[in-house]
């Protein structure tokens, strides 16, 4: 598996990505955030991209992007985005 989330209450929530990250993997770390109650008290996010070979499409990121928005209005008011590429 691609994408990994963790968490690290009382505020963060990691997403691990490697290799080839697909939409599908992405949506379902959107999904087991939403449903994780951990999650509730989150307010920073942090994506650590290492090794990552391809992501997905513009539009699938755009779509991502929206399905994110009940994560963002459950507090989460600081993400960021780290690569090693």
């Amino acid at each position: 598996m691609s994408v990994v989330v963790g968490f690290a209450p009382p505020s963060l929530v990691l997403i691990r990505t490697t290799g080839d990250v697909t939409y599908a993997e992405c949506q379902g770390a959107i999904d087991q955030i939403l449903a994780t109650p951990a999650s509730a008290t989150a307010t920073c996010v942090l994506v650590e991209q290492t090794n990552v070979r391809s992501l997905p499409a513009q539009d699938e990121i755009r779509r991502l992007a929206r399905d994110f928005t009940p994560v963002v209005a459950r507090g989460v008011r600081h993400l960021a985005i780290v690569s090693d590429q």
